[in-house]
């Protein structure tokens, strides 16, 4: 009785989705047949693949792939994000919380608004999906925005283009 609710349920949802959303394609895609590009003001480390939205304008849904010891220093977003860990191990902390290793069904939120910082421990794949366009602003310790170039080293940033 409970998987028939719970069946319910998910096709409830996914009918909701659907009349939200009226110009959404059905879409299903494994890694290998993924595209990944550099994200801007994001460390070279990190690389994504678009499965939904346009980041730089509305919500979506980015696979992300890193290198072990990538490191993402303490920053915030305009708009709340979720991590969902595919693979590998990640290390975040959260402003407020103590640091915390989220590994392959990990999953964590942050607010708007609100500082955290990701390293991947071990080569790591999550999924993040923010509820509105992606930013990212980088603070220093004690909480005032730094630019990119001064947060993140320059081997981690992608060459300037010309």
């Amino acid at each position: 009785m409970k998987t028939l609710r719970l069946s319910l349920l998910l096709c409830a949802t996914a009918l909701v989705c659907a009349a939200q959303n009226p110009g959404m394609q059905p879409k299903m895609e494994n890694p290998a047949d993924m595209k990944f590009i550099n994200i801007p003001n994001v460390p070279t480390c990190l690389t994504a693949s678009i499965e939904r939205g346009d980041p730089f304008k509305e919500p979506f849904t980015i696979f992300v792939r890193g290198t072990a010891g990538c490191d993402v220093p303490l920053h915030f977003h305009s708009a709340a994000e979720q991590v969902m860990m595919v693979g590998g191990t990640g290390r975040m902390l959260m402003k407020g919380e103590k640091p915390r290793i989220l590994r392959a069904g990990g999953f964590a939120l942050a607010p708007a608004r609100h500082a955290h910082h990701f390293t991947c421990v071990t080569a790591c794949q999550f999924y993040l999906s923010g509820d509105g366009a992606f930013d990212i602003h980088y603070i220093d310790a004690g909480g005032k925005e730094i630019p990119f170039e001064q947060a993140v080293p320059a081997a981690g940033r992608a060459p300037a283009s010309h």
